[in-house]
């Protein structure tokens, strides 16, 4: 197995500087449609105020977006895995590390990350070589890379679950509730019930 080279670490060509949804090259969203996203109750069937109801473009932009978002959650891939962690693994061997032994930790590396989208672990390890999760002076434990990789798949998984909720609402007739609108409402209620006691 070839490691990479270390030289090709400190150029720090493949470790991006990102997290989050920004990582998974998903912040195409439209801003306009993700501030709808917290109108749709989380629970129950779903329901939008009809004036909110999305046009025939923005399903189409949303249904795209959510596509897409499936796509990037994924496992891998394994080879740039492999290539992520072989630079981990490359920068903290010492003289004495032996190139079994690197393999050796490389493979149990790779297996306790085998689930994990190569965009989050490599927005992970760009976390920790900022020093963002800890100090970096030592290796990782992998359980801090992986619970660092998984939460940001999560967040992606959270909004795709949103997405899906505002594309199935169905749209509902909102009652008004703001000062102004009582205010109407009442007078209108007292010309009725004034109307019903004769009175002009």
């Amino acid at each position: 197995m070839n490691l990479p080279k270390l030289q090709n670490f400190q150029q720090n060509q493949h470790i991006a500087p990102v997290a989050g949804v920004l990582a998974a090259g998903l912040n195409t969203l439209s801003p306009s449609l993700e501030a709808k996203f917290p109108m749709i109750p989380t629970y129950g069937k779903p329901t939008i105020d009809q004036r909110l109801t999305l046009s025939p473009s923005d399903k189409a932009s949303l249904l795209v977006w959510v596509s897409m978002a499936e796509k990037r959650i994924m496992p891998g891939p394994e080879k740039e895995n492999l290539r992520l962690l072989g630079v981990l693994m490359t920068y903290y061997a010492t003289a004495r590390t032996s190139e079994d032994k690197v393999k050796v930790r490389l493979g149990v590396a790779a297996v306790a990350l085998q689930d994990v989208p190569s965009w989050a672990l490599n927005a992970t390890l760009a976390a920790w070589w900022r020093g963002d999760l800890g100090d970096n002076t030592f290796e990782p434990g992998l359980s801090v890379l992986r619970a660092h990789a998984v939460g940001m798949v999560a967040e992606v998984q959270w909004k795709i679950l949103r997405a899906k909720r505002l594309l199935a609402a169905q749209p509902v007739e909102v009652l008004e509730t703001t000062p102004e609108h009582r205010a109407k409402m009442l007078k209108k209620l007292s010309h009725v019930v004034g109307t019903g006691r004769g009175e002009s």
